[in-house]
């Protein structure tokens, strides 16, 4: 049998300060795989938009959710960034080169994340419009299994 007779002060503060640092790490893990699920969920909205399927594009959107493209006044609905994507002629949009990384902040049931992109617009007669350097923030939200953007702005540098 151990004896923790005036060691018991040291003993509390060191089983605590191990609680603690379990707790802390159990739940940066957990924010570490919310967070790189999202960032899963990007490279995703960029295979779509890039591909040019609208109907999936728009699945990963939030029915209440708003985008604010760089190249329009005010922020789109969902419904009316459907209709502008699906507008004859409309380019599609892709990447000229990878995303950087910035940030990501995770909220719990919600992961805002930060990035720089290269976007090129791609139209259907085969002509590309120059690169152009954007700064992206989505904001993706747990719905039941799935991430679903509840809001994005894209912004040139």
């Amino acid at each position: 049998m151990i004896s923790i007779r005036g060691n018991s002060s040291r003993v509390s503060f060191a089983l605590g300060t191990a609680f603690l640092l379990m707790c802390c790490l159990k739940t940066e893990a957990a924010d570490t795989t919310r967070i790189d699920e999202v960032w899963a969920k990007e490279d995703l909205y960029w295979q779509r938009s890039e591909h040019g399927d609208v109907e999936a594009y728009l699945a990963l959107w939030d029915a209440d959710a708003l985008a604010w493209p760089p190249d329009t006044a005010h922020p789109l609905s969902k419904t009316e960034l459907g209709r502008r994507l699906s507008e004859p002629g409309r380019p599609r949009l892709g990447l000229a080169s990878g995303l950087t990384r910035e940030g990501a902040t995770d909220l719990g049931e919600s992961v805002i994340v930060y990035y720089e992109a290269t976007q090129q617009r791609s139209f259907p007669d085969g002509h590309k419009d120059p690169p152009r350097r954007v700064k992206v923030t989505h904001v993706w939200k747990k719905v039941g299994p799935e991430w679903l953007l509840m809001g994005g702005q894209a912004a040139p540098l």
